[in-house]
């Protein structure tokens, strides 16, 4: 799809079937017993046996995502790349340059190439449920918005976050009551979600090339020996230090030791458009207008005041001064391409979306 143009915006998933209580009392032969040997009541064996089953689930689908992300060139990333070009073998790019002409070969290719609880992430198209809440995941596009939305749920909004997933990693889980989560890598946080608390994702979306001329401002201050060095955009775009076609790479799960391609890209875009409210940072107003609106936010006494000068204070740092057309503008877009497409993708599900929003 090609990008549309235009000015500032105005404006019960699944859930896996628990067994019969009788099939949970009978698993393992006979009664569960708490420790210290003291036998459970019925309720108490239910609820255990199915935090095991969540427990189980939870460590499987690590287990695939580990597998996904393998990388290093060792023998396990051979296999994956092989895995992917037999899957994608058969798939046109460009039969998917259009929703009219989506092709059910692309679900597929989705359902293939992603985690298996990609489906705990809810689809787009459904609407939120006040009585049974999702978990919101704002994935956290480095350089793209990250103190924005971070300032607008913690300070505005006195909601929780989520930065560090460790204790979701020990075996709880990500739950609504957590709050925010904020991520760079929302497969990770998916990795989290049980199919009982699905995730709600939403993320801020900048221009590539502006996107990574802040990321260089940011890395140099991190590195000054190193990538200090560079004194050109045309230097960082052609050394180690950019991490081309972020985006891509990280929603078509592409390994490190691989390259993304257009078909990468096609499945980037199915997952957006079928799972992400889409925000535009360009737009910040009517992106968080969305996002409340689509998650049901309200802001305490003095929120609304805070939320303006948040995005006060993000404009003012938003920009960079790369002029379009210079060479470090074509070195930084010829690297990133891809990523180009996908915000030129993101740009049109924005306007697309408004139809959710009247």
């Amino acid at each position: 799809l090609r990008g549309g143009t235009g000015g500032e915006e105005d404006g019960g998933g699944w859930e896996p079937e628990p067994p019969p209580d009788e099939a949970i009392l009978d698993a393992g032969g006979g009664d569960f017993e708490a420790e210290g040997g003291a036998p459970l009541d019925a309720d108490a064996a239910i609820a255990r046996a199915k935090q095991s089953q969540r427990d189980a689930d939870r460590q499987k689908a690590a287990g695939t995502n580990r597998r996904r992300k393998a990388g290093g060139g060792d023998a396990g990333d051979g296999r994956l790349k092989k895995a992917r070009a037999r899957e994608m073998g058969h798939f046109k790019a460009h039969e998917v340059d259009a929703d009219v002409n989506r092709p059910a070969s692309l679900t597929d290719l989705v359902h293939k190439m992603m985690p298996d609880n990609l489906e705990y992430a809810s689809d787009v198209s459904t609407k939120p449920d006040p009585d049974h809440p999702d978990v919101p995941i704002y994935w956290d596009i480095p350089a793209s918005g990250s103190d924005l939305m971070a300032t607008i749920a913690k300070e505005c909004l006195h909601l929780g976050t989520v930065t560090d997933l460790q204790r979701a990693k020990e075996g709880w889980g990500l739950k609504p009551e957590d709050g925010v989560v904020l991520t760079p890598d929302i497969w990770n946080a998916i990795d989290y979600l049980d199919g009982i608390n699905h995730g709600r994702l939403f993320a801020l979306f900048l221009h590539p090339v502006h996107r990574a001329v802040r990321m260089l401002a940011q890395q140099k201050e991190e590195d000054p020996i190193g990538i200090g060095r560079l004194g050109t955009l045309e230097e960082y775009a052609r050394s180690k230090y950019l991490e081309a076609n972020w985006m891509v790479r990280h929603l078509a799960g592409v390994p490190k030791s691989d390259t993304p391609n257009a078909n990468d890209l096609a499945v980037a875009k199915e997952v957006m458009r079928t799972k992400f409210i889409v925000g535009m940072v360009p737009y910040k107003d009517g992106s968080l207008k969305r996002i409340e609106e689509y998650l049901g936010w309200v802001y305490p006494k003095g929120g609304v005041n805070c939320r303006q000068r948040a995005i006060a204070d993000a404009t003012s740092a938003e920009m960079s001064n790369v002029k379009e057309g210079s060479p470090g503008w074509v070195a930084l877009a010829k690297a990133n391409d891809l990523d180009i497409k996908l915000y030129e993708y993101a740009n049109h599900l924005f306007f697309a979306q408004k139809d959710m929003f009247v």
